[in-house]
C-alpha cells in the first residue's frame, strides 16, 4: 500500500512540474493580432534584452524556425528556470528541477552540492532580491537553438547563526531546444560565473 502512495505522490509531482515548465519556458504567442500590437510596444524593450553583439540575422534565424517565437516571452521564461534553479540548487533540492537541466549539469550540481555539504554552515534561508537578464548570444545549428543569456543577480542568504550576506553575482547560461520538437522545454546545457 505503501508503494502506491509514493507512486501516486510522484506522479502528482511530475504534474505540477510539468506545469510549471510548461507555463514559464518557451510559451508561444496567442495570436497574430497581439504579436503585431506587441512589436509596437515592444520595440524599446527588445533593445534592452539583446546585448550588442545580437546579429539581426540570428534573430531572423530563430523566428524563420518558429513565427511565433516572442525573445521577450523566452527571456521572462529564462528568468523564471534561473530562480527555480537556483533555489532548488541552494536548498540541495537539484532534483526537483532535473527536468530543466541537460545531464551533465545535472551531474556538476549535485557534486557540487555534495562539496558544500562538506565545507559549509547550513544555509536558513534564501532569497534572489533582484535579477537583470539579456540575451548574450544565439547560435542556430539547422533546428537546434541555443540561446546564451547573461543574468545579473543580488543574492542573500542567511546562515543558522543568522549571519546574513547578500551578494552580487553574474552568470552566464545556455539554453538549447530542438525548435521541431513538441516539448517546449529548454534545457540548460551550460552554466559558468564571473
Amino acid at each position: 500500500k505503501r508503494l502506491y502512495i509514493d507512486i501516486i505522490l510522484f506522479a502528482v509531482l511530475a504534474a505540477v512540474l510539468a506545469t510549471n515548465l510548461y507555463k514559464i519556458l518557451g510559451k508561444k504567442a496567442i495570436s497574430e493580432d497581439a504579436i503585431s500590437s506587441e512589436n509596437n510596444n515592444n520595440i524599446e524593450e527588445e533593445k534592452k534584452i539583446f546585448s550588442n553583439e545580437i546579429m539581426d540575422y540570428s534573430r531572423k534565424q530563430v523566428i524563420d524556425l518558429d513565427k511565433d517565437f516572442s525573445f521577450t516571452v523566452f527571456l521572462d521564461g529564462a528568468k523564471s528556470a534561473f530562480t527555480l534553479i537556483v533555489n532548488a540548487y541552494k536548498n540541495k533540492k537539484i532534483q526537483d528541477v532535473k527536468e530543466l537541466l541537460d545531464s551533465n549539469v545535472y551531474d556538476n550540481f549535485k557534486e557540487s552540492i555534495n562539496k558544500i555539504v562538506d565545507k559549509e554552515e547550513e544555509i536558513k534561508t534564501f532569497q534572489i532580491l533582484s535579477l537583470q537578464s539579456s540575451i548574450a548570444n544565439i547560435e542556430v545549428i539547422e533546428k537546434l537553438v541555443k540561446i546564451k543569456v547573461e543574468f545579473i543577480s543580488l543574492q542573500e542568504k542567511t546562515l543558522e547563526n543568522d549571519t546574513k550576506t547578500s551578494k552580487e553575482i553574474k552568470d552566464i547560461w545556455v539554453f538549447e531546444r530542438e525548435m521541431d520538437s513538441e516539448s517546449l522545454i529548454w534545457k540548460l546545457i551550460e552554466v559558468s560565473s564571473k
